[in-house]
């Protein structure tokens, strides 16, 4: 199943043995967000980044 990211917009393909797949094949019509694991792992660095706090 070829789906698009919520943020970045590519393009990911999401084959049936991903976690994703049974959640993203029951909205299929493009309900349920889907973010790429590149931009989830921007999101959590930056949120990470964004309470560090200065020791």
């Amino acid at each position: 199943m070829e789906v698009k990211c919520s943020m970045c917009g590519q393009a990911i393909e999401v084959a049936k043995w991903q976690r994703d797949f049974e959640r993203l094949r029951e909205h299929e019509h493009g309900q349920e967000p889907y973010v790429c694991e590149p931009c989830q792992d921007r999101v959590r660095r930056d949120a990470q980044h964004a309470v560090s706090f200065p020791r």
